[in-house]
């Protein structure tokens, strides 16, 4: 049975199917690397799918993912865009899209232009929001740049996007207080608001940023899982920052690195799975597991449980819609799959000892019970022997009890008072 199988059950769901992004028409030209003759085979997936709350009221898909590969130039790029849920956001799912589509087109242009300069010889860099610096460099100058570029691209296509007709669904689902904000410069990108997540991988460099809620998730050359993202304390519970925000450009967090290290595989997963998976152990056992599966069954086999298991995944735990993106070393697979095994390992045998002691604390309750429910048990046997002599003493004495009453009663009359 495969590891998806084993944590999601057989249970078979029939599910739409949100096949992989294609590639934008028009991109920027860019020069292959000297390096990309000699960099290991990369390989990247994506796969999102429809939560199970939105099916109940026939919503579509509000997640969105994407990836972009030139083999030739080295370049890998994977994004994850989580379109909002609610009446206000009911326009989330283009806004996702239009976000992911967007920023692959940009980051291109950032590689094309002046990606070698910016990054070259850094050291590993994380950036959280803007609130967090003290002082801007270049490398944050630039950043913000390119997400102010995102940000008003992608504001241009949902205003154009606001203009085409509300849709039947739309006007049977939407209150019409909501659909008013397609009127309303300065809400409209209510309609649209998602969250963005981007990792970007040339030959002599990656970067990736975040904007709102989802987990990006690392493992580096070690072998050892992180989110090398800095985490925004604002993303909580069910309050995520966004694209719509007033200052989305500022929110973003970013990191990067230049100095010829890469991560063995990075994954980007939107907060329905992680709502699912929790933040840590279990959430890296999951994209540890999909590294393993890979390894023994082959990325085909893998894309196909994934399709079929994440829809589950969203009955059993969060709901929500899910998305997933990964790009990966294809030469370090034997490797990572041997420190998943070796963590799996460690953890299954801290679980064992752990449940080894609860077990025997557990039995040792059992046997104090056994033993009461012995010591009670004969307790009522004696009792029950000893019930039939008292009963008898009880009816004896019961007996003279109204002998003795009558004789009084025909001594002093009926009216006798008693305690019976």
């Amino acid at each position: 049975m495969s590891f998806f199988k084993s944590l999601f059950g057989s249970k078979k769901n029939e599910e739409r199917q949100i096949e992989p992004s294609a590639e934008p028409q028009v991109l920027p030209l860019i020069e292959p690397s000297s390096k990309s003759q000699i960099l290991p085979t990369t390989e990247c997936y994506n796969y999102s799918c429809q939560g199970d709350s939105h099916k109940a009221t026939n919503k579509e898909c509000q997640d969105y993912s994407r990836t972009y590969v030139d083999k030739e130039k080295g370049i890998y790029i994977a994004v994850v865009c989580d379109g909002h849920g609610g009446d206000t956001y009911f326009r989330s799912a283009v806004g996702a899209k239009e976000a992911a589509d967007i920023t692959v087109t940009n980051v291109l242009e950032l590689i094309r232009e002046d990606g070698k300069n910016l990054f070259a010889n850094m050291p590993f860099t994380q950036v959280g929001i803007l609130d967090t610096i003290a002082e801007q460099d270049n490398l944050d100058i630039s950043m913000r740049r390119l997400f102010a570029k995102i940000y008003i691209q992608w504001r241009n296509a949902i205003l154009e996007d606001a203009k085409r007709p509300v849709t039947q669904w739309e006007t049977e689902n939407i209150k019409p207080e909501h659909l008013q904000i397609l009127q309303d410069s300065e809400r409209i990108v209510k309609a649209y608001g998602c969250t963005l997540m981007t990792y970007a991988q040339t030959p002599d460099y990656w970067f990736a940023f975040h904007l709102g809620d989802g987990k990006c998730v690392m493992m580096d050359k070690d072998m050892q899982f992180s989110q090398p993202i800095p985490w925004d304390e604002r993303c909580f519970l069910n309050k995520t920052t966004s694209l719509c925000d007033s200052e989305p450009v500022e929110e973003f967090r970013y990191c990067a690195e230049g100095d010829g290290q890469f991560p063995s595989a990075i994954f980007l997963g939107s907060d329905g799975l992680d709502d699912s998976l929790g933040d840590g152990d279990k959430l890296y056992n999951f994209y540890g597991n999909i590294i393993r599966r890979i390894k023994q069954e082959g990325l085909e086999s893998v894309i196909k449980e994934i399709q079929e298991n994440l829809p589950i995944l969203s009955a059993m735990r969060s709901k929500d819609d899910m998305s997933v993106a990964f790009v990966y070393d294809e030469s370090l697979l034997d490797a990572m799959s041997n420190a998943v095994e070796c963590r799996l390992k460690e953890a299954l045998s801290k679980d064992l000892e752990s449940l080894k002691s609860s077990m025997d604390e557990w039995e040792q309750k059992l046997t104090d019970i056994n033993r009461r429910i012995e010591k009670a048990t004969k307790e009522a046997k004696d009792l029950e022997s000893r019930k039939p002599a008292i009963e008898r003493e009880y009816q004896r004495v019961k007996a003279d009890y109204e002998k003795t009453l009558k004789s009084l009663q025909n001594i002093v009359g009926e009216k006798v008072e008693t305690d019976s």
